[in-house]
């Protein structure tokens, strides 16, 4: 016999372990009460349930709350299950929620075939408890119409019970009316749906094309009239109430008359009497215009200013311009003039569209690089892309210098470049974000990126540059996947792009790359670069996503507890066995309700 008091560790040791046993007990419980209730299911039993509104009479486009009670059940309840069956042409849920204390997990969603279900981590007394409340809206007449509520519940003895109860409401408000036309001055509107009768005066508010209605036919100058009507057929036969309808006849000429009167570019008229109210009428002769007749001026070109062809017509001041011939100056694209089109052209064009006050440009600089009639980034953008692949995008101005292409020649480099993706494998429709990294020390003025990938199964999100090209001068063409800039600061190295992909639809599992085929100038030689690229795996399926969202939250929780009451209305894209165990059940439902807070502590089987 030891007489010695315990160390205080040993003692919270033994209360920790007794609180663990508790916890496996109540779990334990709770996995039997749910797979034992597949064992009996009882129907109607000794469950029942109620249903009350606060009115017997929902008048159309009117709401109105209905709440459900268990006034009967001699067991302790661990899960519900909550269907309401209704004329959805008469009325339809909007909203409603579930009303009985604590449950662990519960959801009331009115479009689902099953709108409640809850459940509860330990047996719950729910006798004479209201456990759900939710609210209709009338959508037309009826004089009556049923709303009935099926409960089912499972006990913690494995049993299943349903009961259900049926409400008659009413739902008329006379909109649906019989008009009879009675009298001279008022019609008699009956209810379809009821016995509902009253008198009401004429209201000619009814446009109505009906030969009954017509005051006057059309003209040339006027369209049909008619007189307006009320609902019930009456005609208003009174001149403050009438419409027209569809257009006048207009004139019509047979004989017209040339007047002579053409020009150059417009044609001449012809004049004539309508044949039904002989007003005159005027209109174009086609095919008589007399065109211009040009006189040609030849003006040649100079040092700056390009030469050019003037055509002026004889009988009026009509010209254009045509011919043109380059003058003899400088390179189209050589911004600076140093006789060389290069990426220092590049950036003071970029420089002077931002601020042209500090950057200006001499007045013979022909600054729309890409021929559509402004200026401004994709000018400049163009620019480089001619510097990089000069074959694919050529400078071409009518009546200017094309700059003779220059000689490049390849050259060893230690230039090389790396591509990493932000994760390794994604599934359809999720997005991966990719870095390219640059190194070696060989000086750069250009580079141009063609970003290469399967295209049937990635489509580009964007593609940013990143420090120190951020604030540089680059450019993204997604329709060709290339990406261009100028570097300013020779000694470039590190993190320069970042892209990010999405996943399509429809794709199989598998490995893809993504790659890129670089062209690094200096000096106009191309510097030799090797490229690592990225792979990444996709995936089909997301484990845990019941629901088939692309995602594991707490809906698919709730997804999943709705499946294990009707499977065949709510299939899943997997097995729902998530803890494991072998069997399908709420307590699965549970565990992936736990995985999602602790993913670690509750991995998914």
């Amino acid at each position: 016999m030891n007489s010695e008091k315990q160390p205080n560790n040993i003692k919270r040791t033994k209360r920790t372990s007794l609180t663990i046993l508790v916890v496996i007990a109540t779990l334990t419980v709770i996995a039997i009460c749910f797979i034992a209730q597949l064992a009996i299911i009882a129907d109607g039993g000794d469950l029942q349930i109620s249903q009350s509104i606060g009115t017997q009479c929902v008048e159309k486009e009117q709401t109105a709350d209905i709440t459900v009670t268990i006034t009967n059940a001699p067991k302790t309840i661990t899960s519900i299950a909550i269907q309401i069956v209704f004329d959805q042409e008469v009325i339809n849920i909007t909203q409603g929620q579930i009303t009985a204390e604590n449950p662990f997990i519960n959801a009331f969603t009115p479009g689902e075939t099953l709108q409640g279900v809850a459940a509860w981590l330990s047996p719950t007394d729910l006798n004479n408890t209201q456990v759900c409340i939710y609210t209709i809206k009338s959508l037309k007449a009826a004089e009556a119409t049923t709303i009935k509520s099926i409960v089912s519940v499972d006990f913690s003895d494995g049993t299943r019970q349903s009961a259900e109860y049926a409400l008659t409401i009413a739902t008329c408000s006379h909109t649906n009316r019989n008009i009879t036309n009675n009298t001279a001055t008022h019609h008699t509107s009956d209810c379809a749906d009821c016995t509902f009768t009253e008198q009401i005066a004429h209201t000619f508010d009814k446009q109505i094309i009906d030969p009954q209605y017509i005051k006057q036919e059309a003209d040339c100058i006027t369209p049909d009239t008619y007189y307006m009507s009320c609902q019930c057929g009456a005609s208003s036969q009174n001149d403050n109430h009438i419409f027209t309808d569809g257009e006048a006849l207009g004139h019509h000429c047979d004989d017209y008359i040339y007047n002579n009167d053409a020009t150059c570019t417009l044609n001449g008229t012809e004049t004539g009497n309508c044949i039904r109210c002989q007003t005159p009428m005027t209109r174009e002769a086609a095919d008589t215009a007399l065109g211009h007749d040009h006189n040609a001026v030849i003006t040649p070109p100079t040092r700056d200013d390009q030469g050019y062809t003037t055509h002026t017509c004889i009988r009026c001041t009509d010209s254009y311009v045509d011919t043109y011939v380059p003058a003899i100056g400088y390179d189209f694209g050589d911004m600076n003039k140093d006789g060389f089109v290069t990426a220092e052209d590049a950036v003071l064009l970029h420089n002077h569209i931002n601020d042209s006050s500090n950057y200006p440009l001499a007045d013979d600089r022909d600054t729309d690089i890409n021929n559509d009639g402004i200026t401004n980034k994709a000018d400049v953008e163009y620019l480089m892309k001619y510097l990089v692949y000069p074959d694919r995008y050529p400078l071409v101005k009518e009546g200017a210098l094309i700059p003779v292409k220059p000689e490049t020649s390849n050259i060893a480099s230690d230039r090389a470049i790396v591509i990493t993706a932000s994760k390794g494998e994604v599934t359809q429709g999720q997005q991966v974000t990719f870095t390219v990294n640059i190194s070696g020390e060989n000086p750069i003025d250009l580079m141009g990126l063609l970003i290469t990938y399967d295209s049937n199964v990635f489509e580009v999100v964007s593609a940013e540059a990143t420090n120190p090209l951020a604030n540089g001068v680059w450019s993204y063409d997604a329709a060709a996947n290339l990406f261009v800039a100028t570097n300013t600061q020779e000694t470039l190295s590190g993190q320069i792009l970042i892209i990010t992909l999405k996943v399509k639809d429809g794709i199989e599992e598998g490995e893809y790359h993504i790659s890129i085929t670089p062209v690094i100038k200096n000096d106009n030689n191309i510097l030799d670069t090797a490229v690592t690229p990225a792979s990444i795996n996709v995936i089909d399926v997301v484990r845990g996503d019941v629901n088939g969202t692309n995602t594991v939250t707490s809906d698919d929780a709730v997804y999943l507890l709705r499946h294990i009451f009707m499977p065949s209305f709510y299939k899943i894209n997997q097995s729902g066995d998530m803890n494991g165990d072998g069997n399908v059940t709420s307590d699965d439902a549970v565990y992936l309700l736990r995985h999602i807070f602790m993913p670690n502590f509750y991995p998914l089987a």
